[in-house]
């Protein structure tokens, strides 16, 4: 998906990096899960999940935005917000 300013895409290898700077940072993670993550889980546990979710739920999952114009080692990368994509938990049934 492409905006003026932004470009939405699949998770890859080559973001391994960019999760680190995110998933290993401490203050990040308190947020989310509450432990940093190393660069060997992000590689064997994260990417596969992030990549499973369009596998597993066409259309929906979490995608690597990137500033358009930047090279990819100079983007920003991040999990965008559920807004943007629905998470891997699949369709929600709010009327439980």
């Amino acid at each position: 998906m492409l905006t003026e300013r932004l470009a939405l895409r699949r998770f890859t290898t080559a973001d391994k990096q960019n999760l680190l700077s995110l998933d290993g940072d401490p203050q990040v993670m308190r947020f989310l899960t509450g432990t940093a993550r190393s660069l060997a889980q992000i590689r064997d546990e994260v990417l596969p999940g992030l990549a499973g979710c369009h596998l597993r739920f066409p259309g929906y999952g979490y995608w690597a935005a990137e500033t358009r114009g930047q090279p990819r080692a100079t983007a920003t990368t991040a999990r965008a917000a559920s807004w943007i994509a629905a998470s891997c938990a699949g369709p929600r049934n709010d009327s439980a």
